[in-house]
């Protein structure tokens, strides 16, 4: 029979090497991921889709949402939408082009591959309001100064 000495021995080895394998499987395999086809290839995102800042209609999500900016994804064309909500739109572009860079895991080159409409509303600022843009560092791309 096993002493309590024995038995709390062995529970410990087993939820460390439990916690271990966890850590070891996360970072080796991360987060779920989805993968959008491009004309240019496949880009493999990580997948926004599964703890939402909103649902949209047509199985849209914003996956991510501050005062200065929304960033939004619809699967069923693999479409983004950034809409900069600060009339510093310079300053607003700068910090949603870094955080779609950071939600999705991706690296610049991936994302001038993706289709990504970035929109200003007219009330937000005139100058850009109802204009679609490109990404700023893609080709074609532009940083929308004031």
């Amino acid at each position: 029979m096993l002493t309590k000495k024995t038995m709390l021995i062995t529970i410990i080895v087993i939820l460390t090497v439990g916690i271990f394998a966890f850590f070891i499987l996360r970072e080796r395999y991360g987060p779920e991921k989805i993968t959008i086809k491009t004309e240019q290839g496949e880009v493999k995102i990580t997948d926004i889709t599964e703890n939402p800042v909103e649902k949209l209609s047509m199985g849209g999500v914003t996956f991510q949402s501050t005062e200065d900016f929304l960033i939004e994804y619809y699967p069923g064309d693999q479409g983004f939408i950034i809409a900069l909500l600060n009339k510093d739109t310079e300053k607003a572009q700068i910090a949603a082009e870094q955080e779609f860079l950071r939600a999705l895991k991706i690296n610049k080159e991936d994302a001038c591959k993706l289709k990504v409409s970035i929109t200003v509303p007219y009330t937000v600022n005139e100058k850009f309001g109802g204009g679609i843009y490109k990404l700023s560092f893609c080709e074609g791309g532009q940083l929308l100064k004031n």
